[in-house]
């Protein structure tokens, strides 16, 4: 088998990662230089959500480990 053409997870995984640190980098230092009237931000949410959505993503993650720790 010819493993130069096979896909791993972790190729996956880290092109992922690297795509949505570039979104999430552009979203917070792009958008606010981006014209109001754009249709450029309509590729992104507001910006009070690049801060909600990663607080709210620690806690759940945080929450999960502490019952996963608690429950060993």
């Amino acid at each position: 088998m010819d493993t130069s053409k096979t896909i791993s997870c972790a190729n996956v995984c880290f092109y992922l990662s690297i795509g949505l640190f570039v979104y999430y980098t552009l979203w917070i230092f792009g958008v606010p230089f981006i014209p109001v009237e754009s249709h450029l931000r309509l590729l992104f949410p507001s910006q009070v959500y690049a801060m909600i959505i990663p607080l709210f993503l620690f806690w759940m993650v945080t929450f999960i480990a502490l019952l996963i720790f608690k429950f060993r």
